[in-house]
């Protein structure tokens, strides 16, 4: 059920300025913004047009609130950047690119004269214990253990492959390193006997700035030229790809499986009419112009990357060849084609602007 946006406060920070951090920024710091995961509408849709009793519901809830915990810690570390003085660096939020044959993702990279830092946020609570040994980091909250991927080995990889991205490219070598940031302040570290890594590179947010002032004393006698460090930020910009979210193919559920129709934005149900160029709730009566566009973003994100008038008509239950002609031409839609070969799909860079709608929604039957 989508009670709540995506979008919601992250402990001392309010969330206006959360909206501002990934809406507005600073342009002369953030070479790229973070934008809110196509992933996380993709489930959200999911989870709205599956039935209660459906056997995968309760993963991928479970799925969902895991990637909104990971997405607010990264706004956080947003926040703390907000405090570095100066602009002699770029800030890129939320990069994925290619080395070799390998996609990697980076939550933040933080680019200056002197050398690039790679940020990996990790919003847990609880005790979290370093094994070196293992390869693995233990969290224990409310007396239940869970096991992870040891975040510094992870960290460790991206930056080879960062490395070998800038080499691949014939880029300025500059020195990279890596920093893993918990963000609540009450988590308490521990590891392994002489797991050094970790005083080093794993602490609690506040301390970002200090240890950012650290690298900065550190690398101080090496200077990359402005020009330079243009030409790396722009085709780390342009290299930039984002991950296609196809949640059906990954949680191995079927088109058929997926509930047409439209929400009433009032009580949740499932199954608007059409009514003289508006939409009626049969159950509780209430009445809207735009209430599928939702339903049309849903099927984008789930079903296919286009749309076709007819493909409209079936799964919003519309007859009218010319309903759904209004409809699509009226919403911000990148139309290509002509007549019946028309189709339409998400512009790009803009689908999570459209799925700021996905609030207050229910689910299926």
């Amino acid at each position: 059920m989508r009670d709540k946006p995506i979008i919601t406060e992250i402990e001392g920070i309010s969330k206006s300025f959360i909206e501002w951090l990934i809406i507005e920024g600073d342009d002369h710091l953030i070479a790229k913004k973070r934008t809110t995961p196509l992933q996380l509408y993709a489930l959200e849709s999911l989870i709205s047009r599956m039935r209660q009793k459906h056997k995968k519901r309760s993963d991928i809830e479970g799925d969902l609130t895991k990637r909104k915990t990971g997405f607010k810690g990264e706004l956080a570390l947003d926040y703390e950047l907000g405090k570095l003085q100066g602009n002699n660096y770029y800030i890129f939020q939320d990069l994925r690119l290619k080395s070799g044959h390998l996609y990697f993702q980076l939550d933040t990279l933080l680019l200056t004269k002197h050398f690039g830092l790679i940020l990996e946020i990790k919003n847990i609570k609880g005790t979290l214990f370093f094994d070196n040994e293992f390869g693995q980091m233990i969290r224990t909250y409310e007396d239940k253990e869970e096991g992870f991927k040891d975040p510094l080995i992870q960290a460790g990889a991206q930056r080879s492959l960062l490395r070998e991205f800038l080499k691949e490219n014939k880029l300025e070598t500059i020195p990279i390193e890596y920093f893993i940031v918990i963000s609540h302040a009450s988590t308490i570290l521990k590891s392994s006997q002489g797991y050094h890594d970790v005083k080093e590179r794993v602490f609690h947010a506040d301390h970002l700035i200090q240890k950012i002032a650290s690298l900065q004393k550190k690398y101080k006698n090496i200077q990359v030229k402005k020009s330079k460090l243009d030409e790396i930020k722009q085709k780390l910009l342009s290299s930039h790809s984002p991950l296609l979210s196809i949640p059906l193919e990954y949680y191995q559920i079927t088109k058929e499986e997926i509930l047409p129709g439209v929400h009433c934005p009032s009580c949740s149900h499932l199954g608007m009419e059409r009514i003289y160029g508006k939409w009626s709730c049969p159950k509780c009566k209430f009445t809207s112009v735009t209430a599928h566009e939702q339903a049309i973003i849903d099927y984008l994100l789930l079903l296919n990357p286009t749309i076709s008038n007819s493909q409209c008509r079936k799964f919003l239950g519309l007859k009218s060849r010319k309903s759904a002609h209004i409809i699509l031409n009226r919403m911000n839609l990148e139309k290509t084609g002509t007549n019946k070969g028309t189709v339409y799909r998400l512009k790009e860079g803009e689908a999570h602007i459209m799925g700021n709608r996905h609030i207050n929604r229910g689910s299926g039957t």
